[in-house]
């Protein structure tokens, strides 16, 4: 109430179920009065209620400035009716009809995986089993998984086959690069290897791009990441805008472990053997996070076009270096950052029941620290909704940046940035898992890459799922197949029934 007071609206009046009525006398903007509907919207979202609103604009029936005008004057046809907004608000965010069924959906849709999951699990205690699904889990990889098993048969067996086929997509990928190592001319691959993540928030940024870190790992890459999500400091806005982004230095001989050593160990799986002198960095954003969110977003354009220079010549110096500087920009629509949002947000309430669930065993009713839910509780924060309403300015200026900094202007280098569509996430990985292939064989040649054969003046291609093209269409020859049976299946149940009328009548 208190904000919406100092936008200059006034309460007028308020009823059953938490409605209430606000009015801005005359708003600039429209030159009429602004008629604000509120009430609260059930059921609760993370025990949230969202809030329904519908913002009209007010008009009278008489729409004459002056009483000696006539009817006939006037013109009934441009105002019809009140000009109406409505949606709902949560967690200071606005949502479409569309968008907020979106969110509520998947968040119901995660709910009751988790009912059927905590189900499931009693029946397996039950039956004396005892594995990783017969006990809570106790991160997000684990708590993934949990849920998985609360999903229908079908739905669980084409997750395996999507798993699986991204699996040997990265095995593929990592044998590539082993031959790359042991050429019969020498070693053709890359000493290290930038993984650059940008673009917008719950863009699938992690599950697409990390298959490309498991084919590096699994070629024996030593591993590190980095995250460059958070402003800069005094200390670093002395030195070189480009100094702070580190790169990818192999650390193996001083007996430091890697990234991927350390996750693999927490989660029991085997730990990669490192080949000496390789290593791979990803970056979870970077310097593109700046010119959104940082001190470059309000920059000159003089200081934009020196700081592009400064990444051009940064990525030039990678590949002097031999070093892959692989740049992926992923983008997405709004239907499905408000899915995501949704998923996320029923995973972090179902943290909430983990931390009671796994505290009670102690019996003691102190919380115990638990890093791995605390994971789970971080994997959304209010910057996301944040950024759901600025979706269209975010993308404006990541594309900005992007197209400034694609390729230099002049010289016979060239990586263009790879943009991944992660509209549809299966296409995407395995697109994106493609586009590093082609990265890989065109480095140690020192060819060009390809440019998009569109008249697009960078040449970044845009990658994932295309409805338009046909051969992206993962199992498009399944479902032609499909129709074709489901065609023959009709020819033959009606020359059945004719056969049947037919010697009925003889």
């Amino acid at each position: 109430r208190d904000v919406l007071e100092d936008l200059g609206f006034q309460q007028m009046g308020c009823g059953a179920g938490g409605y209430s009525m606000y009015q801005h006398p005359h708003h600039p903007l429209c030159g009429s009065a602004l008629l604000l509907h509120i009430t609260p919207y059930g059921p609760a979202i993370m025990d949230i209620l969202p809030l329904y609103i519908i913002l009209e604009r007010e008009e009278s029936a008489d729409l004459r400035k002056y009483w000696s005008q006539s009817v006939a004057s006037m013109r009934w046809s441009e105002h019809v009716g009140p000009k109406l907004l409505e949606g709902f608000c949560y967690q200071g965010a606005y949502f479409s009809m569309h968008h907020f069924a979106c969110m509520r959906e998947r968040y119901d849709e995660v709910m009751l995986h988790y009912s059927n999951a905590c189900k499931r699990m009693c029946k397996r205690r039950a039956r004396g089993l005892r594995d990783e699904f017969s006990s809570p889990p106790a991160d997000l990889d684990s708590l993934k998984k949990f849920l998985e098993t609360g999903r229908l048969g079908r739905d669980q067996r084409k997750t395996r086959i999507k798993k699986a086929q991204s699996a040997k997509r990265v095995e593929e990928l990592a044998d590539e690069l082993t031959e790359m190592m042991n050429a019969r001319k020498g070693d053709e691959s890359p000493d290290g290897v930038i993984l650059y993540f940008e673009g917008l928030d719950c863009a699938g940024k992690s599950s697409s791009g990390n298959l490309i870190r498991d084919a590096l790992s699994g070629a024996g890459y030593e591993l590190d990441m980095v995250q460059y999500n958070r402003p800069t400091t005094e200390e670093q806005r002395k030195k070189p805008w480009m100094d702070r982004f580190q790169l990818p230095v192999a650390s193996k001989s001083k007996g430091d472990a890697s990234y991927q050593d350390v996750e693999n160990q927490e989660s029991g799986g085997p730990i990669s053997k490192t080949v000496p002198g390789k290593a791979a960095l990803i970056w979870d954003r970077g310097p593109g996070g700046d010119f959104v969110y940082g001190e470059l977003a309000r920059a000159s354009d003089s200081i934009r076009k020196k700081r592009y220079a400064e990444f051009l010549a940064f990525d030039k110096a990678c590949r002097d270096n031999n070093i892959l500087f692989l740049k992926l920009f992923f983008i997405t629509d709004r239907d499905s950052i408000a899915t995501t949002l949704g998923k996320r947000l029923a995973q972090k309430k179902i943290c909430q029941d983990l931390r009671i669930w796994l505290d009670s065993s102690f019996g003691s009713g102190v919380e115990m620290y638990r890093e791995g839910l605390d994971e789970i509780d971080l994997h959304i924060d209010p910057t996301d909704f944040v950024a759901f309403n600025a979706y269209h300015s975010n993308l404006h200026k990541f594309s900005t940046f992007v197209r400034n900094t694609d390729v230099p202007p002049e010289g016979d280098f060239e990586n263009p940035w790879v943009c991944v569509s992660t509209v549809k996430r299966q296409p995407a990985r395995l697109a994106t898992m493609d586009a590093f292939e082609k990265l890989l064989d065109t480095f140690h040649k020192g060819l060009e890459c390809c440019k998009n054969k569109n008249a697009r003046v960078t040449g970044w291609k845009v990658i994932g799922f295309d409805p338009t093209d046909s051969m992206k269409i993962a199992g498009r020859w399944k479902s032609i197949l499909r129709m074709i049976l489901y065609f023959f299946g009709l020819l033959v149940l009606y020359w059945y029934y004719c056969r049947h009328i037919w010697g009925d009548d003889d």
